[in-house]
């Protein structure tokens, strides 16, 4: 036998007799770890934690971490993603119980941590506006935010899942069927696709986590169409339409139903209200008080409120508001505004009814007030940075 044929038998003999050792080992290891197990000296679930732990030291042994960023300073990020990706509400709530979420957003600015009523567009006299302005009622200020992509007079919006969606109105040119959202996070405004129709005077309002726009007038015809934009699927899809077309009609959600309230159908001022809720198709409701063109309505504390706006039979807007408690389907009164408004932008942020600006039947307003349900008065607040008349609101809460 040669001397290489010698030398591989050889190897394969110990190699066979490796195996054998290591099958040994194996069987000793399972009685070993057997009897551990029944005996209560050692569970399953902490052998295993040991054995992971021995052999990721083993491999980190071979191939040491070559970083200059350790795994503290990482980790110490993630609160601000937490933050960033929980929304304004969640977000403010979690700095009250969590130290982290609070260190890390400490030095944020209130576009990501707080709430805030948002003015965006409208007409100031003698130009359509692209501004947007942002309330901030932690502070008590105003501050300018970005302004959209399109002049907007009687544009409608909403906040969607922490996005601030407008849609249609008057650039000066053109009725619009261009829409857009508004990141508060990043500060950017973004294009969506258009709307099916063209729609100045609309309402619109989140629902179900998708943006809702009904009615409005396309320059031919006032519309009981409705549609809605679903920011998942980023398609507008069209929603039943109304029993009355409607220009300059307000809206608003309570308890799932879809409310929309007074504006116009090119012959009168309506004082008609209407609700949705699928699968159930439109309902009338009782009317409201007076007709009302170009008011604003938002839900306060279970019962929906609706202010100002034109009754089509005096020049002057109106500032009288009534709420309506959908427990006893009756209206009823309540203390007039500090100002009258058509027209104005309109926002709930914690608790209270935010109204700025608007058009008092002879001159656009920088006027704004605010609501308490609980004392029933209304309070004076900064005014807007120009008079803004047919503005579109909406509250990040």
């Amino acid at each position: 036998m040669s001397g290489n044929a010698c030398e591989l038998l050889q190897q394969r003999m110990l190699l066979e007799a490796q195996q054998v050792q290591i099958h040994q080992l194996q069987e000793t290891g399972k009685a070993l770890l057997a009897t551990l197990v029944a005996s209560g000296v050692l569970t399953q679930e902490r052998f295993e934690a040991q054995l992971h732990r021995l052999r990721f030291r083993h491999v980190l042994e071979r191939h040491p971490l070559a970083s200059s960023t350790d795994l503290a300073h990482v980790v110490s990020g993630l609160p601000l993603v937490i933050a960033q990706c929980c929304g304004h509400a969640a977000t403010r709530t979690l700095r009250e119980v969590s130290h982290p979420v609070r260190a890390a957003t400490a030095g944020l600015p209130d576009r990501v941590c707080d709430g805030g009523v948002y003015v965006c567009g409208g007409y100031n006299g003698t130009e359509f506006l692209s501004l947007v302005d942002c309330f901030s009622p932690a502070s008590g200020k105003w501050r300018p935010v970005l302004s959209m992509l399109y002049r907007r007079e009687a544009a409608a919006a909403a906040v969607v899942s922490g996005q601030l969606f407008v849609c249609g109105g008057f650039d000066g040119t053109h009725r619009l069927r261009a829409a857009e959202r508004f990141d508060p996070s990043t500060g950017v405004w973004q294009l969506l696709p258009t709307m099916e129709a063209r729609r100045v005077g609309a309402c619109a309002v989140s629902r179900c986590n998708k943006f809702h726009v009904c009615g409005g007038f396309d320059g031919t015809q006032y519309l009981r169409s409705t549609e809605c934009f679903d920011p998942m699927r980023w398609v507008w899809e069209g929603a039943p339409p109304m029993h009355v077309p409607r220009e300059g009609a307000a809206a608003s959600t309570l308890d799932g139903w879809l409310y929309v309230l007074g504006g116009n159908n090119g012959t009168q001022t309506l004082s008609s209200a209407e609700r949705f809720s699928a699968p159930v198709a439109w309902e009338l409701l009782p009317p409201m008080s007076t007709p009302r063109d170009g008011a604003t309505a938002a839900v306060l504390r279970g019962k929906l409120y609706v202010c100002g706006g034109f009754d089509g039979e005096q020049s002057l807007s109106l500032n009288s508001t009534e709420r309506f408690d959908p427990a006893t389907n009756l209206w009823r009164g309540l203390p007039p505004m500090l100002t009258r408004r058509a027209g104005a932008a309109a926002a709930v942020v914690v608790g209270r009814l935010y109204l700025c600006g608007g058009y008092d039947g002879a001159q656009n307003l920088a006027e704004c007030e605010r609501f308490d349900p609980h004392s029933r008065t209304w309070e004076l607040l900064p005014a807007l940075s120009c008079r803004r008349g047919y503005a579109a609101g909406a509250g990040a809460s």
